[in-house]
């Protein structure tokens, strides 16, 4: 079966595809076989651009910053929650989803 792994990447969308093989096929896009989900996509685009802020990125650093409070971590938690169940449920017996994320207590 496909796979889809829900895994965080500076600058690009948490999913990456691979084939009933493991090989890999893309990386930030929603497989072209699965209909259009807007909500799913902005969900996604909006993990992304939170993820990044965690970073200082400048032409001098780039370096994890972090969340500024547990409420920060917890909410970011919470969304890739929604984004992994919204992904399950998209799917279906199309793709097995794996989650390569910690939900850890960092702050």
């Amino acid at each position: 079966m496909k796979k889809i792994i829900f895994e965080l990447d500076y600058g690009i969308k948490p999913i990456r595809t691979y084939d009933e093989e493991g090989n890999y096929i893309d990386a930030g896009v929603i497989p072209d076989d699965l209909p259009e989900n807007k909500e799913l996509e902005a969900l996604l685009d909006e993990i992304c651009n939170e993820h990044m802020k965690l970073f200082l990125d400048n032409s001098i650093e780039f370096s994890y910053q972090g969340f500024t409070s547990k409420e920060h971590k917890k909410a970011f938690d919470n969304k890739i929650r929604k984004v992994i169940c919204m992904l399950r449920d998209y799917t279906r017996d199309k793709y097995v989803i794996d989650v390569n994320y910690d939900f850890g207590d960092e702050i």
